[in-house]
Parts: structure tokens; sequence; C-alpha cells
């Protein structure tokens, strides 16, 4: 498993947030499958569904977001962020972040750039909040992309 560290609205691993879709898949060693994650997309997101992510893009053809769920471990100051409970996750970043926004489905840090997924932290059986639940999926967006 690699690791890719996150610097807030800079990079996650090798990937540089505004790098052309040439330097991505020139700095990511993994095949690379395009496609459109809806009809309307103006541009095709780059899977790379060995590593586990996903790079999007946006105009002039530079990467605007960097999402993780698989092999490849996004990490924030030497800790990974998937396949870690909830809370940790938060906790890590909400050290760094005090504003950051929870959500049914996750979490949206805007100082770091980083959101944090899950299926729901609603337990459907007891109807009460499961914060024990590991992360799901890591997203690494660039400034002014919420919002």
């Amino acid at each position: 498993m690699m690791d890719y560290p996150i610097e807030p609205y800079i990079r996650a691993g090798p990937i540089r947030l505004g790098m052309t879709i040439v330097e991505v898949r020139a700095a990511v060693d993994g095949d690379v499958h395009p496609f459109r994650k809806a009809p309307t997309d103006a541009w095709e997101t780059d899977a790379f569904d060995s590593l586990g992510f996903h790079v999007s893009y946006k105009a002039p053809g530079v990467s605007e977001t960097v999402e993780f769920w698989g092999e490849t471990m996004p990490t924030w100051e030497g800790r990974p962020l998937l396949r870690r409970s909830f809370r940790e996750a938060h906790d890590l970043l909400q050290a760094a972040d005090p504003a950051l926004q929870v959500e049914n489905t996750g979490l949206t840090s805007l100082a770091l750039g980083i959101a944090i997924y899950l299926e729901s932290l609603v337990d459907s059986e007891t109807n009460t909040q499961d914060w024990e639940q590991d992360t799901e999926g890591v997203l690494v967006f660039e400034r002014g992309y919420y919002g």
C-alpha cells in the first residue's frame, strides 16, 4: 500500500492540484481509464482503479480533486485517513481545523481542503450516530471547490 501525504490545497502524494492531465498520468504509476461521471461533465475523470482513486479535472484541463477509496492511503500528518474510525479521522482533522463541518455522510474541512465520507453516520437499526464506523472515502480538493 502506498501513502499519499496530503498538503492542504497543494497535493496528495505525487498529484499536485492544478496539474495537467498529461502531468497527472506521468506522475502516477498505474493504469488509467478516463470516464465521465455524468453525461453533462465537461471533462473526463481519470480512474486509477487498481490504486483506488480518481482524479477530476476542470478547465483548462487541470486537476481539481483526488478522491480515494482503495488501496492507496491518503495521510494527514503521517496518519491514515481511510479504514479508521470516523471519530479518529474527525479528531485528527479537527485539531487542525476546529471549524470543520460534520454532516450525515462525513465531514468537510474547508481549512484543509479535505472531505471524509462514509455511507451514513446514523446507524439504521438504532437511529443514533455511530462514530466508530470506518471511513470509506477521502476527497482532496482545491481552494474554492466548495462554496
